[in-house]
């Protein structure tokens, strides 16, 4: 029977500028002005490419490690 090896997955995100709780204050507050903005001819679309937009940007970086307890090695994988 051969051994087998246990790993632990441990991920990590680190945002640069903007969170995921601050992408979505942003979108709530694109949904909020619209609501309280007559209508405007266009407005659909303006509001979801604003929408996309802020879907889209991120510049975190994700970091993925795993740990060996038996052999105690760590190996590290930047996303």
């Amino acid at each position: 029977m051969a051994n087998k090896v246990e790993f632990l997955v441990q991920e990590t995100t680190t945002p640069q500028t903007v969170t995921e709780r601050q992408k979505e204050q942003i979108i709530q507050a694109i949904l909020q002005s619209i609501a309280n903005t007559p209508y405007q001819s266009g407005l659909e679309e303006k509001a979801c490419n604003a929408v996309s937009y802020v879907n889209q940007f991120s510049d975190s970086k994700d970091k993925t490690l795993l740990l060996s307890a038996e052999l105690g090695k760590t190996y590290s994988i930047l996303e």
